[in-house]
């Protein structure tokens, strides 16, 4: 267990080393880039250079590649919505080289293939359910700070300011992410994107019904012109009530929650009773290689059931 443990503390080690040391070599190549060959000693550096920069097109050759996967996009798409300052090679490079720890310590703990093989690909999933829920929960926080951004605009604009001159305003006294994303859309417009493509983006990026609904309202008065009060009137009563039904619906669906957790908790209570009165069962059956089967079957199965009854209980509008 000691040399287990010595070899998993050096791969994370050697792993972080090499992390550290290829992006110092990018940022000494970016830099030596953006300030061209000033110095005689840069001359001398020339084809290192070149060389460094032939790498970073290698690295982007090798990122266009991964961002052509669905399921890439998705996960670097759940990354970014989820707040996580983390890009996707990194994150990429920090699953597989876990799982591949989590599946050698299971193998070695269980003396079992299937342990090994059922820790390599849960492993992965259980990270893509936490990226999946954090992103979900910032996309519910900005569905919930709306009204807000929406009374401050309508405010600012009343008092005769412009939608940008509201806009910064509103991103100014806003809590995150509603203050973050609204920063981005004002660079984006303030280097020179067009409104309309701006908010389209910021809406794509979080995808959700309020927000697409925003940013339609927003466009439209944005291109075609006139009193954008009325139409974020609208859209302000408009997400005012689908929050009063989503509560009605989530006070409906609470027991059905609750059940889920329930009898996903049972198997593994009745478990840890039976361990505590008898372990001498626990023992035999973790030395066959059949009861280490059971138990993964009964993890997984029980896991699944969980995200089943989970799915049952939660409504789509």
């Amino acid at each position: 267990m000691e040399l287990l443990l010595f070899s998993i503390g050096s791969v994370l080690m050697v792993y972080l080393i090499y992390d550290y040391i290829e992006s110092s070599r990018r940022e000494k190549i970016i830099e030596r880039i953006s300030t061209g060959f000033d110095s005689p000693s840069d001359d001398m550096r020339a084809e290192s250079m070149w060389s460094g920069a032939m790498d970073l097109v290698q690295l982007e050759a090798v990122r266009s590649l991964i961002y052509s996967s669905a399921i890439s996009r998705a996960f670097d798409m759940a990354l970014r919505r989820a707040g996580f300052k983390v890009g996707l090679l990194q994150a990429i490079a920090l699953v597989v080289l876990i799982s591949s720890v989590t599946s050698a310590v299971a193998y070695t703990y269980f003396k079992n293939l299937s342990a090994g093989l059922a820790a390599l690909f849960v492993f992965p999933f259980i990270v893509w359910l936490v990226v999946s829920y954090f992103a979900e929960r910032r996309q519910s926080q900005m569905d919930k700070q709306l009204p807000a951004l929406i009374n401050s605009l309508i405010t600012t604009m009343r008092a005769g300011g412009t939608p940008v001159q509201a806009l910064m305003a509103s991103a100014e006294n806003a809590p995150n992410p509603l203050k973050e994303s609204m920063s981005d859309v004002l660079n984006l417009i303030q280097l020179g994107r067009p409104p309309v493509l701006a908010w389209k983006e910021w809406s794509d990026f979080w995808d959700t019904k309020d927000t697409k609904l925003l940013s339609s309202g927003i466009r439209l008065k944005w291109d075609s012109g006139g009193q954008m009060t009325s139409v974020l009137e609208h859209i302000y009563d408009t997400l005012e009530f689908r929050r009063r039904m989503e509560l009605k619906v989530s006070t409906l669906t609470a027991q059905a929650k609750l059940s889920s957790w329930i009898l996903s908790a049972l198997p593994f209570l009745l478990a840890l009773i039976t361990y505590l009165y008898r372990p001498d069962l626990f023992d035999v059956m973790l030395n066959d290689k059949r009861g280490t089967s059971i138990l993964i079957y009964v993890v997984v199965s029980t896991f699944i059931g969980f995200l089943w009854l989970r799915k049952i209980a939660k409504l789509r509008s």
